[in-house]
């Protein structure tokens, strides 16, 4: 398998800080508004710092029992190798925006440079409108896997048809 083209750990780290430090910031201002921030003011920084130290310690804890469970899992090894992780993949939006193949690790998002190319046809996903690029025809019997917003559908049926998609 290729690198994967997972959002880094940093990145969905900083997602979290970024949020804390928002919520902070609005009730902190909120509170002043009220004229109750030098009371409440640490109060308010100590629970924002004290959820930080609470993802970064369960996220510890995730991958110290996912080790110790899995830890000579071959699957599992490769899930780590390839830049996985049990607890930050898993995450909901806006943390990780990833699509759910990229968070598994099942099939990596193309490059989109072979746009002039002749042997690759291109359509929209019909639940995002995102330009896909089929592999081959054939492949995955025909379906195709959006890297946008991981849905599977067939680009030979049209939208309005009868035909239920599958996910």
């Amino acid at each position: 398998m290729s690198e994967s083209p997972r959002t880094s750990k940093l990145a969905i780290l900083g997602r979290f800080g970024l949020l804390g430090w928002s919520i902070g910031v609005t009730l902190f201002h909120a509170a002043a508004a009220l004229g109750v921030a030098v009371t409440i003011g640490p109060f308010i920084l100590g629970a924002v710092l004290g959820i930080g130290l609470l993802v970064l310690f369960v996220w510890a804890v995730v991958r110290l029992v996912g080790f110790v469970l899995f830890g000579n899992d071959p699957q599992y090894q490769e899930f780590i190798n390839t830049g996985g992780d049990p607890y930050l993949d898993f995450l909901p939006p806006p943390f990780n925006t990833d699509a759910d193949a990229q968070r598994l690790g099942v099939l990596n998002e193309p490059e989109h440079l072979y746009l002039n190319n002749g042997n690759r046809q291109s359509c929209h996903c019909p639940f995002c409108n995102e330009v896909v690029w089929e592999i081959s025809p054939g492949d995955f019997n025909g379906l195709v896997i959006c890297w946008n917003c991981s849905q599977t559908f067939s680009p030979y049926s049209s939208w309005e048809s009868d035909l239920e998609v599958p996910t």
